[in-house]
């Protein structure tokens, strides 16, 4: 059976690790102690490996995910301007400006792309607050993480919007 004490100390960790390591073998002179430090441990790659291979597997799909979110925004909104083809050319035949047309699809589609970030925003703090337990050194809540990608999909959304020129 294995066991393990962290100690914490504002003084020399080599220090606190000889007292430590004398004073368990004055206690049971028979069990084996083994005594490391913090940067020992951190230094230790078999003990951190899968660590560092997990959050890589993790950012990687992470990024996959908002790269696949991205491409897809960009899907929908621009088959949604495309369908509004008619729509537009009766429009303009009614003698509506082009800026003022271009401006409406392109305020249609930012509500609704804002409205779909905002609740996507919200299910992710609360899914946030579920893993927060495996979050080590990291804030589950991070402000500039949440509005990089809202801007990223909302530039995204906006290009589609206004990818195709009306009055052309």
């Amino acid at each position: 059976m294995d066991a393990s004490i962290l100690a914490r100390t504002t003084g020399p960790a080599a220090t606190i690790k000889e007292l430590a390591s004398k004073e368990a073998f004055a206690l049971e002179p028979v069990l084996r102690f083994h005594t490391r430090t913090m940067e020992e441990l951190i230094a230790d790659d078999q003990l951190i490996a899968v660590a560092r291979v997990a959050a890589g597997l993790a950012a990687a799909l992470g990024g996959l995910a908002l790269l696949l979110a991205a491409i897809g925004i960009y899907g929908v909104m621009a088959f949604s301007v495309a369908e509004r083809t008619r729509e537009i050319g009766i429009r303009m035949a009614l003698g509506a400006q082009a800026r003022n047309t271009q401006a409406l699809i392109v305020k249609q589609g930012m509500t609704l792309i804002l409205t779909r970030v905002s609740i996507g925003a919200t299910f992710s703090v609360a899914v946030a607050q579920v893993l927060r337990s495996i979050l080590f050194g990291l804030s589950a809540n991070d402000p500039a993480t949440y509005g990089g990608v809202a801007l990223l999909l909302a530039a995204v959304a906006l290009l589609a919007c206004g990818r195709r020129r009306v009055g052309r």
